[in-house]
């Protein structure tokens, strides 16, 4: 019989038996160039305690653990107030969550999932996740399910909670144009994520549905990050091109927009009429408060907490499903009727 230390070896046994990093170790295990001295150790390692790739595997299948993973992209106000209700419909099922902030680093999302397998987690729950498809495919042949958090990634068999971003775009468009706004402006997120595009595809649907000039020239990358918000709105805006009304993709981006109009000696509304997706407090401290396409983070962590008690503890074969829940519309004070269209 084989020691339990050789039965139970894992990454980290590897990376502490060869004197490396974990990442290092990982980048071997998955075909990346590492420098050939660090080759010889962890293969050296690797024969010392009789590792194999699929032993990772194994003991996630029969040891899973009560905690929980997360990745998130940030710590923003929305996905704050998510972890801590997901917290805490987890703590109703004695189980933990483990999150880490990945701030969309490739490095980072790597080394959460390489923790999360030590850990042995029961579930993963990621948001933001482009990029990192790959590295779920394989994780989801391991048997541990993955949740999926209002971004979609089409090829990897998870458990989806999305939210429709793209009729609340077209909503926002259509609400807009019946104030008599035709000149609306989009700032966008990171068009490399799902969630970035649909939101981008509804403003879209919406200007082509209530007949509203599509132009180029209104769309304003903002990258999910206030200042680059305010460069490129500032870049837009110096063009003379100045639309009557913006839809905002991301609160970090409305607040790069109110930076923007502040000094540029801009009011909304009376100046220009503005929605953000995404809700925040401060957003209601302003003389006129921002209206908003607010996500249901109630919604979302319950349904999470639901998925994760279903099938955390299941040896069945994981079934992906898919459950889409709606943005509250919350129509506040930051819009007004158009006074006359703008000028090209």
């Amino acid at each position: 019989m084989k020691p339990e230390r050789q039965i139970r070896a894992t990454i980290v046994d590897v990376a502490r038996e060869a004197g490396l990093s974990i990442g290092t170790v990982s980048n071997y295990l998955n075909g990346q160039t590492v420098r050939r001295s660090n080759r010889y150790k962890i293969e050296t390692a690797i024969a010392a305690l009789s590792f194999s790739r699929n032993q990772i595997a194994v003991s996630m299948k029969t040891t899973k653990s009560r905690l929980v993973g997360m990745l998130v992209p940030s710590l923003s106000e929305f996905h704050g107030a998510i972890v801590e209700k997901i917290s805490a419909e987890l703590q109703d099922q004695k189980r933990a969550l483990l999150t880490y902030c990945h701030n969309k680093d490739p490095a980072v999302m790597a080394y959460a999932l390489n923790f999360f397998q030590e850990q042995r987690v029961c579930a993963i729950i990621v948001a933001g996740h482009s990029g990192l498809e790959g590295r779920l495919l394989d994780f989801s042949k391991y048997g541990i399910p993955i949740i999926g958090l209002t971004n979609d990634s089409p090829d990897v068999p998870m458990y989806r909670v999305l939210t429709d971003s793209t009729d609340a775009a077209r909503k926002a468009v259509g609400y807009l144009s019946g104030l008599g706004h035709r000149e609306i402006s989009v700032i966008t997120g990171d068009l490399n994520e799902a969630t970035a595009r649909e939101r981008f595809g509804g403003y879209r649907q919406g200007m082509e549905e209530w007949g509203l000039p599509l132009d180029d020239r209104l769309v304003i990358p903002g990258h999910y990050q206030s200042s680059r918000a305010y460069t490129a709105l500032k870049r837009s805006f110096s063009t003379g091109r100045k639309p009557s009304a913006i839809l905002s993709c991301s609160g970090s981006m409305t607040f790069g927009a109110l930076r923007f109009f502040r000094d540029a000696g801009m009011q909304v509304p009376g100046d220009i009429s503005l929605i953000s997706f995404d809700d925040s407090s401060a957003f209601q401290l302003r003389d006129a408060p921002i209206t908003v396409l607010a996500q249901p983070t109630e919604d979302l962590a319950r349904t999470v907490g639901s998925v994760v008690s279903r099938c955390a503890d299941s040896e069945d074969q994981i079934h992906p499903s898919i459950e889409v829940k709606s943005y509250e519309f919350v129509k506040r004070e930051s819009c007004l009727a158009s006074r006359t269209s703008s000028k090209t």
